[in-house]
């Protein structure tokens, strides 16, 4: 689902050419493959959360005498596809909500695994980009406040799905999706965890107000009355 995403946001986000994302996206499956043939730990690129942990891939690939040479006779064309996943992976370039805009489609539902760091891997992806979309804010209220990361520097938030993951089975495709993910601080996210109904109906109607058209775009068509059936 990530080279969903990524494949997109660099047609119709960067705007890059065609020929251009298909060899990024080529680029990506070769390194993927020497990875594997290498036996690295880490076997899908798309699955890397942090630029620091592709950094490291990168130096790994560096000592490759395939990658070198692969790299050597596309003119650097592996290493600027590598590049960019980094980009992408870090969010640095998730610097508004409205990039959302062009990335919200239907997803299909991911195959089940039995790697649970895998799956949390790709969703941390997912929620570090929200996150830094929403400027480190509380969606329920940017006058909340909470204290300041250390690996961040930032107001320290959290990535919460809407729409919890436990009711994919009531749809067709994913929830794991940007559309269903918001920025919340850390008391907002224990309260949609853990408080009374009548405490979260208000942050939960309003929340839905500000993502339904997005929800529908992602092909989570869901009415005001399931969707509180579903969250509360």
């Amino acid at each position: 689902m990530i080279s969903d995403y990524y494949g997109k946001y660099i047609k119709d986000v960067l705007r890059l050419r065609e020929s251009t994302v298909n060899h990024y996206l080529g680029a990506i499956t070769a390194l993927n493959r020497i990875l594997r043939d290498n036996q690295y730990p880490i076997i899908d690129l798309y699955h890397v959360s942090t630029k620091e942990n592709l950094k490291d891939i990168e130096v790994f690939l560096n000592q490759s005498e395939e990658y070198r040479g692969l790299n050597l006779r596309g003119n650097n064309m592996y290493s600027a596809a590598l590049h960019n996943l980094m980009k992408f992976a870090s969010a640095e370039l998730f610097t508004s909500s409205e990039i959302f805009e062009d990335l919200d489609f239907p997803v299909e539902v991911a195959e089940q695994t039995m790697t649970l760091i895998t799956k949390e891997n790709r969703r941390s992806i997912i929620k570090d980009q929200v996150i830094h979309a929403a400027h480190f804010a509380c969606e329920c209220d940017t006058a909340h406040t909470s204290f300041t990361s250390k690996a961040t520097l930032r107001r320290y938030v959290e990535g919460h799905h809407l729409i919890p993951l436990q009711q994919q089975s009531f749809f067709p495709y994913s929830l794991d999706v940007y559309a269903n993910v918001v920025s919340l601080c850390p008391n907002c996210h224990r309260l949609f965890h853990l408080a009374i109904k009548s405490e979260k109906q208000y942050y939960l109607d309003r929340l839905f107000d500000t993502r339904r058209v997005r929800l529908i775009s992602s092909g989570i068509d869901i009415s005001h009355k399931e969707f509180l059936r579903l969250t509360l």
